[in-house]
């Protein structure tokens, strides 16, 4: 995404040359007044002259085009981004120094010397996502020199490429590995989620159509069977994420880490995942990885909030809360927390991600390490 970059102020200096042509010129021509000598005027006033023109050049907008490649518009916080800018036409007199405009958000690994060549400028480098959010890349900063060097010029060409780093996903243990302690297991059917039936033969009763008589398991059997059609069962999990000012900000953010962490693996493993703040407000969904991104996304800008009336979301099943457990378990379905910190929670199996987000969730899920 690609706005339109704010309007800065853009400024012109002296040189070291321009400022010794301005000198020299004042002093010839403060020198020739006096002494009567015409030449020594007409010398100092062609130096000033020609420094007031050099300056006047420098007015006029120069005729450039500045395109950015962005090696991608979403990356992981921790991901590495790589730009390339390039200016086409413009001054003939660019300087090397060009370089855009970062978010303070990007840390820089990697700069290459930009290249200048005829009538425009190249340049290459590499940034590091440190914050997740939505940030600017540019406008990119050009220098240009005037006619005789006398005088510099920096302004803003372009306009502001967005990025958006959303949280980085940490690699889980699959729930595989922590037994069966988390409810119906996903189908191994490769058509899971898709809605395929699977069929199976039972006796003939009267009403039934002939049209679902399964005439090989009748041979079988020796009795008239039919299909009886049985719904494969896709399991659910809802995931929690405290947004409420109980957290501390660098405790939300690791929260946030999490989150995006344990809905990746829950998706890995076959379930349908259902994502809500502690206010009971939905975040997102993801189906066999499809919402994954939006879902990136939107926890990318998620930010805390008070949840305003008093209220958690309803007890479904097979819960992970991260940050703090919105209610007390009810029902035998596995409750999982997620807390900043050891915690004691009544109901809940707590991983504390001080310990580490992938630590948390081995012993969240009932493992040791």
């Amino acid at each position: 995404m690609t706005r339109a970059a704010p309007r800065r102020i853009v400024w012109a200096r002296p040189t070291s040359r321009g400022v010794a042509m301005v000198v020299v010129g004042a002093v010839v021509v403060g020198t020739g007044i006096p002494l009567g000598r015409v030449e020594l005027v007409a010398i100092g006033g062609a130096l000033l002259v020609t420094a007031v023109l050099s300056l006047l050049a420098l007015a006029v907008p120069p005729l450039s085009r500045v395109s950015r490649a962005l090696s991608a518009d979403l990356v992981s916080v921790g991901d590495v981004l790589r730009v390339r800018t390039t200016v086409v036409g413009g001054s003939a007199a660019m300087t090397d120094d060009a370089d855009d405009l970062i978010d303070d958000a990007f840390d820089p690994v990697e700069v290459s010397p930009a290249a200048v060549g005829r009538g425009g400028v190249r340049l290459d480098y590499a940034v590091v996502a440190t914050r997740r959010g939505r940030h600017g890349v540019g406008p990119l900063q050009i220098t240009d020199l005037s006619p005789f060097g006398t005088w510099v010029r920096r302004y803003p060409a372009g306009a502001i490429d967005a990025v958006v780093a959303v949280p980085q996903i940490i690699e889980l243990r699959p729930l595989a590995e922590a037994g069966s302690a988390y409810g119906d297991r996903p189908s191994p059917s490769p058509r899971l989620g898709q809605g395929s039936d699977n069929l199976i033969p039972r006796p003939y009763a009267p009403g039934d159509a002939m049209r679902r008589v399964h005439w090989r398991a009748s041979a079988h059997h020796g009795d008239l069977m039919v299909r009886e059609e049985e719904q494969e069962h896709t399991p659910g999990a809802l995931v929690i994420l405290t947004r409420s000012p109980v957290l501390e900000p660098q405790e939300f953010e690791a929260c946030v880490t999490a989150c995006a962490s344990v809905v990746a693996r829950l998706s890995r493993d076959g379930y349908v995942v259902t994502v809500c703040d502690d206010a009971g407000d939905p975040l997102g969904s993801v189906d066999g990885g499809a919402g994954l991104a939006d879902l990136l996304e939107t926890l990318a800008t998620v930010e805390q909030q008070d949840p305003g009336a008093d209220r958690a979301p309803a007890d479904a099943g097979f819960v992970v809360a991260i940050g703090t457990a919105p209610f007390v378990p009810a029902g035998s379905a596995p409750h999982l927390l997620l807390a900043p910190a050891p915690a004691e929670a009544p109901g809940w199996r707590v991983g504390a991600i001080s310990d580490g987000i992938d630590v948390a969730w081995i012993r969240a899920t009932g493992g040791a390490r």
